[in-house]
């Protein structure tokens, strides 16, 4: 999964700078060259080395495959059962399956039926049901970007940079560090706005931001436009957003800066 700690750095940087407040030239530089490192080194790297340990042992669908679902056992996904005749073949297989939205009259029909994309990224929905709502919806969250972050860096150069317009949003934080006098409305903040600049780009992928996504797709995609990054697999909305924020949370740091200095002249 994603490497949460990684993705926190650049938040725990800023919170030994909102106590250590010396020599602000130095630090800041010495930020941008830790994030410079971490999302262009250290990123890259651990992403690198999962997809060749998933080149070797081939990827989980395939590592689960000898572990087929068999028959003579009952399934549920998504509030309909299945019986389950055969053993399944690529997670499809032939059921009978039992329509709880039906009247009890009903009878049970055969079909070939793929649940593959209903229990993703579990290979049984036994797992998938056994878990509370929360946390799969979570897993599921984390899963989904973690996607979006390999898809990136596998897509190629342009790929990830437009990808790090998030570490631009998240790194933008560091504006906050003296927002305030009181050190611990530095902290709220820094933590607050990092966090959520996280779980932004975490929603943007689940099925209850598909209607805005959708709008936003029409909006940037609805003329052809930005075709060459299309190709790319490049989510041209989310990056603008991620963008929008670090010029934002900047220019509120440079106002705030020179504020600071006036006040103290």
């Amino acid at each position: 999964m994603i490497p949460i700690v990684m993705i926190c750095l650049p938040c725990c940087m800023q919170l030994y700078k909102t106590r250590h407040k010396k020599n602000p030239v130095g630090s800041f530089i010495c930020y941008v060259v830790l994030n410079l490192f971490l999302w262009m080194a250290l990123f890259p790297l651990q992403i690198t080395i999962s997809n060749n340990i998933k080149n070797k042992l081939g990827p989980i669908s395939e590592l689960t495959e000898n572990e087929e679902l068999s028959k003579g056992y009952f399934r549920q996904v998504d509030g309909e059962t299945y019986y389950y005749l055969e053993d399944s073949v690529d997670k499809s297989a032939k059921v009978v399956t039992m329509d709880s939205h039906k009247s009890p009259e009903s009878v049970p029909f055969f079909q070939d039926v793929d649940i593959s994309e209903k229990i993703a990224p579990y290979a049984d929905p036994l797992i998938k049901n056994a878990q509370s709502k929360s946390s799969r919806k979570l897993r599921e969250i984390l899963f989904n970007f973690n996607s979006f972050i390999t898809k990136s860096w596998n897509n190629g150069f342009i790929s990830w940079l437009c990808f790090l317009t998030f570490a631009f949003a998240l790194g933008s934080v560091y504006a906050f560090i003296q927002f305030s006098d009181w050190r611990l409305i530095n902290t709220y903040l820094c933590i607050t706005l990092s966090f959520g600049v996280i779980y932004l780009n975490c929603i943007y992928f689940t099925p209850s931001f598909d209607h805005i996504r959708a709008g936003l797709y029409e909006f940037f995609y609805g003329h052809g436009g930005f075709s060459h990054l299309v190709q790319r697999e490049v989510d041209v909305p989310l990056c603008t957003i991620n963008l929008l924020i670090g010029v934002i949370f900047t220019i509120i740091g440079i106002i705030n800066s020179i504020i600071n200095k006036k006040r103290n002249n």
